[in-house]
């Protein structure tokens, strides 16, 4: 069994009524605003993009660093 990330995700198809599978997700973190920190260096204000598949319940248990928008997503 695989284990999960900390966060996870789960996509229903409402119009089928079942999980959605083989769904491309994409999860994006942009860290906050350090207000009177100085000058934040470039990586600690740079948003961080991860992206998965849903498996055949509709879950996303491993997230993996974005690679791009055109690509298969394998």
């Amino acid at each position: 069994m695989a284990t999960k990330d900390r966060i996870t995700c789960h996509v229903l198809d409402t119009t089928a009524g079942r999980p959605a599978r083989a769904l491309r997700v994409q999860l994006t973190h942009t860290p906050p605003s350090a207000p009177d920190a100085g000058a934040p260096t470039a990586a600690a204000t740079t948003p961080r993009t991860f992206e998965s598949i849903t498996d055949d319940d509709g879950r996303v248990k491993t997230w993996l660093p974005y690679s791009a928008a055109t690509a298969s997503g394998d």
